[in-house]
């Protein structure tokens, strides 16, 4: 009985395996586990109280360059990464946990718009939202010659949870010019846990990272990368 009162369950007869359900929630031990980039919902079952989500947001695209002067390479700047949480939820049997995925911000064009913000990633519970994370903004094209700024990281906001810890998007770098053929793009972010991408040289595309990551800025004629959408990992 103090194993179920603690795990937030309610006695029931019919049910022969409350203790191993109340253990399995108490000492962290998941019985499944999925990991998804696309919106989705499912239906709590039976004997589940609690669910541990992490989630993170789409990261910005990264900013293009501008073309190369006389003297210099021109490197946009890096798209800013999603911000990421991990949130324990309490839910009852027979409710319904929805979300939305982020989705990566567009890169940049060559002497013509800056890298888009990345998407937000939110989750709710019986349809009332419960935690959400922004997505990076986009990394600033470059002018002739010049660099472009990085964007900003997203943030998190959580309300009505049990738990949660939670990490600000990275921003995305400055781009950098280094002489007449030899530039680097801004730093793509890194969202928690994940990698920064970067390239270099004269007239190079941006590359994309890994989920939630901003793309790289690009130098001299190149676009920049496209950044990159979140997910959403629950288990319970």
């Amino acid at each position: 009985m103090a194993f179920l009162e603690k795990s937030g369950q309610d006695q029931d007869k019919s049910r022969t395996n409350q203790v191993l359900t109340a253990a399995q929630m108490l000492f962290g031990i998941p019985t499944v586990l999925v990991q998804t980039q696309a919106a989705g919902n499912f239906v709590v079952p039976s004997g589940i109280y609690r669910i541990k989500m992490r989630i993170r947001a789409g990261g910005g695209g990264g900013g293009a360059g501008g073309g190369n002067s006389d003297s210099a390479v021109s490197a946009g700047g890096g798209g800013g990464a999603g911000a990421w949480c991990e949130v324990i939820l309490s839910v009852q049997p027979g409710g319904i946990v929805s979300w939305v995925v982020g989705a990566g911000g567009s890169a940049g064009i060559n002497n013509g718009t800056s890298g888009t913000s990345g998407g937000d990633t939110i989750v709710y519970v019986s349809g009332v939202e419960v935690c959400r994370v922004t997505g990076g903004s986009g990394g600033a094209n470059a002018t002739q010659g010049g660099v472009g700024a990085g964007g900003v990281g997203g943030a998190s906001k959580i309300t009505n949870v049990m738990g949660s810890t939670s990490e600000n998007g990275a921003g995305g770098g400055y781009g950098i010019y280094a002489g007449v053929s030899q530039g680097w793009g801004g730093v793509g972010a890194a969202s928690f846990g994940k990698s920064f991408v970067q390239v270099t040289g004269q007239n190079t595309v941006g590359i994309s990272g890994q989920s939630g990551g901003g793309g790289s800025g690009g130098t001299g004629v190149g676009n920049g990368g496209a950044g990159v959408g979140g997910e959403v990992i629950y288990e319970y």
